[in-house]
């Protein structure tokens, strides 16, 4: 399959915890709101891009070899558009500021099986 990133500048890119997940999932919903679903046999997911330091949340689109056509790259400029102009209008540290880890409901990334 091939896999595609997103880059999207959260407050929490280098960051595994729930803020950097809940970041990613908030950003997924942007994109399928303002963009539509993802093209047929094109998906879209959170993933884990390890490293030697550890690992981030990373929104990555893929397809197989043989649905490679210009609808998923059309969609990925759509999806990136999507994630700039999120970024550029959304202050994250000021959300969190406001609404402290502590303060949320318990959250599926507490257990490890559980998070997406």
């Amino acid at each position: 399959m091939i896999w595609e990133s997103l880059i999207f500048s959260g407050s929490c890119e280098h960051d595994e915890s729930c803020y950097g997940w809940a970041e990613m999932r908030t950003a997924v919903t942007f994109i399928l709101m303002t963009c539509g679903d993802p093209p047929e046999e094109c998906v879209m997911e959170v993933r884990t891009h390890a490293h030697e330091l550890g690992g981030y949340p990373e929104i990555q689109l893929g397809w197989e070899q043989h649905a490679e056509v210009p609808e998923n790259w059309s969609y990925l400029d759509a999806a990136q558009s999507a994630l700039d102009a999120l970024g550029e209008h959304l202050d994250w540290s000021s959300l969190w500021n406001d609404f402290p880890k502590e303060n949320w409901l318990p959250d599926p990334c507490d257990d490890e099986e559980e998070c997406p």
